[in-house]
């Protein structure tokens, strides 16, 4: 009897060992997602966008909204603060008014000021919000609203840049189908990174080749999903993973990383658009800034939704905008606004964190200055949201791979699956990530970017620090 209890308090204590290892192992694991410190407070200056502050008190978790005319978007600036659950689920604080709520997700352990995005409760026109944290707190007694003016988009000429296929969808799917005259650019093909449908092509050159074209026909067709027909749809054929080496040497074609390819007629030609009869020349920086004329020239948009460059680790997604900004220059072109997006965070590529439909508000951001001259946080309807989730799975690079024929492929894929979502590393999910309350523009208007210091903010510094990459995971 006493060597049974003996064996059973050894049992019980090698289990709790076991589970004490797991916390502080899925703890530590979790840290690793953010490679800076999550007790700092965001930082951001609103010197050049016009806002309007004001302090208002948090009464037992309620918040009464300003009441002002207009079109505007609201943040609060709060200090948060995680419970120690707050270390292995996802702390998140609960908005509701009106019986409708949405979630602002923090990072695991979270602590520090943040800014909250309130603009959808705003546009019900509710005047007082509840908050309930879920492992979080709000230590502030006073709550910083920051309302600033939304840019006017009602009947305007919106052109979307995209680098890759599947980037127009991620970061504008919302803006762009509620627009009645969108147009979306995509910069390349789209044919590089991972070898996706090995299972079918054993020749990796004609496996890169069928995914370029497959990237393309998805980067002129599926927008149809959003109401852009692939009349307003054009891409222009350039290599993935190629415009950093094309900037070093603007008129020196490069070839395709993976392909081998020279010629971006390629891709090119699956154009129907009448405006691909306009684009010419190789696979070099010259010809691309060329391109972005013609089409600026032909499209004249109000509205361009590119990359913030500093704000974004890929070189691709960083070098669109560089493109599009020099012939905006070359051309003289002062009218119309910038709407910056960041689909690869610079900081964190686990950014926005938590789950499906949370609000997206600010990004972490300390020691830069970020540069705009407006805010414009989209909110997308529960609708939009589902449509979004489905114009996704449109997207050949954002559903499953091929390795599901197979069941033992499908069993790989369920284990790493599941491994990824234990410890919330499953940061390649962009349904998981992008499909949100809201898509998030910093604004700057075109005429701005003339002004060097400007020019230098939405670089970070200058446009050759754009240039330092490391492997496949892009940091600034």
């Amino acid at each position: 009897m006493i060597k049974k209890r003996r064996l059973l308090v050894l049992a019980l204590a090698a289990s709790v060992l076991f589970v004490v290892f797991f916390v502080f192992k899925l703890v530590d694991t979790r840290s690793e997602m953010y490679p800076y410190d999550v007790h700092k407070d965001y930082s951001y200056q609103f010197d050049h966008s016009h806002a309007v502050f004001s302090s208002v008190p948090l009464e037992n978790g309620r918040l009464q909204l300003p009441n002002a005319e207009g079109s505007f978007a609201l943040y609060m600036k709060a200090e948060v603060t995680s419970s120690w659950l707050g270390k292995l689920f996802q702390p998140f604080l609960e908005i509701e008014s009106k019986g409708v709520s949405s979630r602002q997700y923090f990072e695991y352990g979270a602590e520090g000021e943040r800014y909250i995005n309130l603009t959808p409760f705003v546009e019900k026109q509710s005047a007082e919000v509840n908050l309930k944290g879920h492992h979080v707190a709000i230590k502030s007694k006073n709550i910083e609203l920051i309302a600033l003016k939304k840019p006017d988009i009602e009947d305007k000429r919106i052109m979307v840049l995209a680098p890759h296929p599947d980037d127009a969808e991620i970061a504008a799917y919302g803006l762009y189908s509620d627009s009645k005259n969108a147009y979306i650019v995509t910069i390349t093909a789209g044919e590089a990174g991972e070898f996706k449908y090995n299972e079918l092509y054993t020749d990796p050159k004609k496996h890169y080749l069928k995914k370029g074209v497959l990237r393309t026909w998805d980067s002129i067709v599926n927008p149809m999903l959003g109401g852009v027909p692939p009349e307003r749809c054009v891409n222009l054929g350039y290599f993935d993973s190629t415009l950093l080496e094309m900037y070093q040497n603007p008129t020196v074609s490069v070839k395709g990383v993976y392909t081998g390819l020279t010629d971006p007629r390629v891709f090119r030609m699956l154009n129907v658009s009448k405006l691909a009869a306009g684009l010419a020349g190789g696979a070099n920086w010259q010809s691309l800034v060329d391109n972005l004329k013609y089409l600026l020239s032909e499209i004249k948009p109000d509205i361009i939704v590119t990359v913030y460059p500093s704000l974004d680790s890929h070189p691709d997604h960083k070098f669109t905008t560089v493109a599009v900004i020099e012939a905006l220059k070359s051309l003289d072109i002062h009218a119309g606004k910038l709407f910056l997006y960041s689909n690869h965070y610079v900081l964190s590529e686990f950014y926005p964190y938590g789950q499906i439909g949370g609000l997206m508000s600010l990004p972490p951001n300390f020691d830069k200055a970020v540069y705009f001259d407006g805010l414009y946080p989209y909110t997308l309807t529960h609708n939009k949201q589902m449509d979004k989730i489905l114009a996704f799975e449109a997207m050949h690079d954002l559903r499953l791979d091929t390795e599901w024929l197979t069941v033992q492929g499908a069993m790989h894929w369920a284990l790493r699956s599941l491994k990824k979502s234990i410890s919330n590393k499953d940061w390649e999910n962009y349904y998981k990530r992008y499909v949100r309350n809201n898509e998030q523009f910093f604004v700057v208007d075109i005429a701005h970017v003339y002004n060097d210091e400007v020019l230098n903010a939405l670089y970070g510094g200058d446009v050759f620090s754009l240039e330092r990459s490391s492997g496949n995971r892009f940091v600034y």
